[in-house]
């Protein structure tokens, strides 16, 4: 056998390079998109401002036309006077595709958010209703009690949603045919509007962009600070460090050096003046003797390290 052949035998190998990551498909990557939280470790690259505008507007536009064209062109919502769109959910669409990513457009405060303005809403209008013969004169009360009430729910919920002001608003200045509906209100048009302007979200919000950033809570992210450069003398420390465990019984033998001189104190110049003019506020003497304090500790730590510089510089030269 060659002489050559046991020694190439027992050459080092190359490790072999990690496979590549595939990207995911694109249906399954816009279809993780729709969990929230943005489990998909490479997001998709951030598209061009003209290209957010142009599924927005798409987005807007198909939302508020399924609302709309049932209302005012179906025999069956206009014989009945049940409309399903209201003017709330203009607010809402500019949220939904204008600015996916606000806590104000996820899943959670669109659907509590209307919802519970809506039934705080048509609650205040049955009871105006049922209490007072002619309601109209206090209407006024009713509308301010509906916008106030539905804030103050919004927030106990953790929802707030500001077109839901608007829903409860209309609940009650919406006039006999939204009057008429009574609880029927918050299935439709609030219950269907909501779910149709959700599920449109859901389509035209996660192409090139992400949408939910959560669906019911928001999950603690952890951000990975990166860690602070040692500044000259925490290097120093560590150089030193090093060079005495090397040099430790040549350290030991040798004279020490002389002292370096102590740092001056700080002045007690300004504090005395503090203390016999009685006319200077106390939390002016407060902040000034913590700042004698500090300037004494950061003094005190100069010197020992200075010293103990000193000592390593003599090992070493030893």
């Amino acid at each position: 056998m060659p002489g050559w052949l046991p020694a190439l035998c027992r050459l080092p190998r190359r490790p072999l390079a990690p496979p590549a990551s595939q990207p995911l498909p694109y249906y399954r990557d816009y279809l993780i998109r729709m969990r929230g939280h943005h489990k998909h470790p490479a997001p998709p690259r951030p598209p061009r401002t003209w290209v957010i505008h142009v599924w927005s507007f798409l987005a807007a536009f198909i939302a508020t036309a399924i609302l709309a064209l049932p209302t005012y062109l179906s025999n069956y919502f206009t014989a009945h006077n049940i409309p399903l769109i209201i003017g709330s959910f203009g607010a809402t669409a500019v949220l939904l595709y204008g600015s996916i990513d606000s806590p104000l457009a996820q899943p959670r405060n669109l659907v509590l958010g209307h919802l519970s303005s809506a039934l705080w809403g048509v609650i205040i209008n049955t009871i105006f209703t049922a209490a007072v013969t002619d309601p109209e004169p206090l209407r006024w009360l009713s509308c301010s009690l509906a916008v106030s009430g539905s804030i103050v729910i919004m927030q106990i919920l953790g929802s707030v949603h500001p077109p839901g002001g608007a829903t409860a608003l209309i609940a009650v200045s919406g006039g006999p045919v939204i009057y008429d509906l009574g609880f029927l209100y918050l299935a439709v048009p609030v219950l269907l509007g909501v779910v149709v302007m959700l599920a449109v979200a859901l389509i035209f919000n996660n192409i090139q962009r992400h949408y939910p950033v959560y669906w019911w809570k928001k999950k603690n992210q952890v951000v990975a600070v990166p860690a602070r450069p040692p500044t000259s003398l925490e290097k120093s420390e560590d150089e030193d460090d090093g060079a005495a465990t090397v040099g430790q019984s040549a350290a030991d033998e040798s004279p020490r050096p002389s002292p370096r001189p102590a740092l001056a104190e700080p002045p007690l110049a300004a504090l005395q003046w503090v203390n016999t003019n009685e006319s200077w506020a106390d939390p002016q003497l407060a902040v000034l003797e913590q700042t004698m304090q500090q300037l004494r500790a950061e003094n005190q730590r100069l010197l020992t390290l200075l010293e103990h510089q000193g000592s390593q510089s003599s090992a070493t030269i030893v």
